[in-house]
């Protein structure tokens, strides 16, 4: 894990203490006043539920707290999911090498099923688009499509991939 992560109470204090928030109102019967200070003193971490909690009380989504977390930027991956979900039908070239070249940074440090599909997507796009060759673009989509075949249940992210990819790869 990235150090910013080693300050998460820290942040959560700082958030608190901007927004104007008593511990006790964060706390609110979540849990106790002495573990809410532990987990701003970065002594222990709350368990899932008591996270949530924690971020309801302070009217803060998961996805705002993890940006503020990592000092205002975009860890790698939600970069590359952002880069993903705004790429347009028609990307530039650069868009595009950009997305390949983020995705594939990441999936150099650790394996990554999503990454991975947003890789195979943006190759495909890019055989598309540069190569003009779409027996090689089918080929990028359907490892997509194996994957997300396979699945019992797909969720949220599952579905703007799967969206994705038949925006791109009209039948």
């Amino acid at each position: 894990m990235d150090n910013i992560y080693y300050h998460f109470g820290q942040t959560l204090k700082t958030i608190r203490m901007n927004k104007g928030y008593t511990q006790e109102d964060i706390a609110d019967g979540k849990m106790s006043g002495s573990n809410y200070t532990k987990v701003e003193n970065d002594e222990i971490n709350p368990n899932i539920v008591k996270f949530f909690a924690i971020l309801d009380h302070m009217d803060m989504s998961v996805d705002e707290f993890s940006f503020i977390l990592n000092g205002y930027n975009l860890n790698e991956k939600e970069h590359i999911l952002y880069l993903f979900k705004n790429m347009t039908q028609s990307p530039s070239t650069p868009y595009i090498q950009n997305l390949i070249k983020a995705s594939n940074d990441l999936l150099q440090k650790r394996p990554d099923h999503m990454v991975q599909d947003i890789l195979n997507v943006s190759l495909g796009y890019w055989a598309l688009l540069n190569d003009h060759d779409l027996k090689k673009a089918q080929m990028y989509a359907g490892k997509v499509w194996d994957r997300l075949k396979t699945l019992d249940k797909m969720y949220l992210a599952e579905y703007h991939l799967l969206n994705r990819v038949l925006y791109f790869f009209e039948i």
